[in-house]
């Protein structure tokens, strides 16, 4: 295997520390005020370790750790040390997957394998990302797209299901069923997510068997521009929310739920309004769901809210992206997990040029910029983040290899929300 590259210089940190260093800040004009109430209030130390000689696609969060994969399909893991390990020389696919403690990824031969492990599954479909059910099972799409198969921890085949699955579709578990995008088209060849093929429906199956629970399919020339659904509660039972677009209008967001046999839309917000136009839809919390309308283009970042059978918008200029064009990677922005006591969301975007991370509070009225942190070179990762004590970690994958981390206090969460 090939030796793994040491720690580097960070060219963003001021002071430097065997391991980690206080970071700069930088923050918009425009918010000076709430800047001095940021920078005494919330921590944040970075580190830089250099992961790959070729742009980072993926980062996971992983024991102490962080495994990441390189473009040229290295694995390394990484624990701030300063010593990377390389758990694969070469993987195929654009992400990992942790599911309870094991490392997937798909291999040479296209095989889902585990990398912590022995485990060898099945081929796979290359650019659908399985998803993780209770007791390390699994749900992966076949290769070819027209299975749905529900896997053991030691990868084993237990169920398989015909579909008709997005080739490039996410499973996503919601509640105990697992929904998928299906119904290939390309009616509308936008093109933006790496290919001109669309989902023209949304399929709910049982997490046990794979059997089919209900079907949603839209009407032509609309199709369901995404390669995953939004899991949202607050639509009602199995809810989610999908990103359904047209030629002529652009992108809008629907709310779907279970309602006896069917799914059906609950609420909807409008389209852009202009063709050619997407919106990257990527978390929820509660009654909220965040996403960037024309993130090629800056946005606007916006925030939805359900009330009252009505799916509302605001929307905010902020200069941030949360995807590239062409790439399937739906992951650059993330809605960060709060503390125990968290009565708000902070989500972290990239600002257009992704040589920045920008921190975003959203409160009960308004979402306001409260800290950015600066990269090395442009984000081409995912981010992830997660806990460790009372310090919140987020990584993140930069185009010259590094693997950037942030710590940040949970103090972040307490922000004042006025100017």
């Amino acid at each position: 295997m090939a030796a793994a590259r040491r720690t580097r210089p960070n060219p963003s940190i001021a002071r430097r520390s065997p391991g980690w260093a206080r970071s700069r800040l930088v923050v918009p004009a425009a918010g000076a005020r709430l800047a001095l109430a940021v920078l005494a209030l919330v921590a944040v130390t970075a580190g830089a370790s250099r992961a790959s000689a070729s742009p980072i696609l993926w980062v996971t969060p992983m024991q102490d750790g962080v495994a990441t994969l390189g473009g040229d399909g290295q694995v390394t893991y990484h624990t701030g040390d300063g010593n990377p390990t390389v758990l694969a020389d070469s993987v195929r696919g654009d992400s990992l997957r942790l599911c309870e403690g094991q490392l997937l990824a798909i291999g040479t031969d296209g095989r889902l394998r585990s990398l912590t492990g022995t485990a060898v599954g099945p081929r796979v479909s290359l650019h659908s990302r399985p998803a993780c059910l209770p007791g390390g099972r699994v749900i992966a799409v076949s290769a070819d797209a027209r299975r749905v198969l529900l896997l053991s921890a030691n990868l084993t085949v237990l169920a398989r299901q015909p579909l008709d699955a997005l080739p490039d579709g996410d499973p996503v578990p919601i509640g105990d069923a697992v929904a998928l995008l299906t119904q290939p088209t390309q009616r509308y060849r936008h093109g933006t997510l790496g290919d001109e093929i669309e989902a023209g429906a949304v399929t709910l199956l049982r997490q046990d068997d794979l059997s089919p629970i209900a079907t949603l399919t839209v009407a032509a020339p609309a199709v369901i521009e995404q390669r995953r659904v939004q899991g949202f509660d607050a639509a009602g039972p199995f809810g989610m929310l999908i990103t359904r677009s047209t030629p002529t209008q652009g992108a809008g967001v629907e709310a779907v739920a279970l309602h006896g046999d069917r799914l059906v839309v609950v609420a909807g917000a409008p389209p852009i309004g202009a063709p050619d136009r997407w919106l990257n839809l990527f978390a929820a919390s509660g009654d909220h769901a965040y996403a960037v309308q024309t993130p090629h283009l800056g946005g606007p970042f916006e925030r939805f809210t359900l009330a009252g059978g009505r799916l509302s918008v605001a929307r905010y200029a902020l200069d941030v992206t949360n995807h590239r064009v062409g790439s399937r990677n739906l992951d650059l922005a993330l809605l960060l997990p709060p503390p125990l006591a968290g009565e708000r969301d902070v989500l972290a975007l990239p600002t257009l040029d992704r040589k920045q991370v920008q921190l975003v509070s959203c409160g009960a009225s308004r979402c306001i910029p409260v800290l950015v942190l600066a990269l090395n070179a442009p984000l081409t990762s995912n981010l992830a983040a997660r806990w460790r004590g009372t310090r919140l970690v987020l990584d993140a994958g930069e185009a010259d290899g590094t693997m950037q981390r942030f710590t940040l206090d949970a103090s972040l969460w307490d922000v004042p929300m006025t100017r």
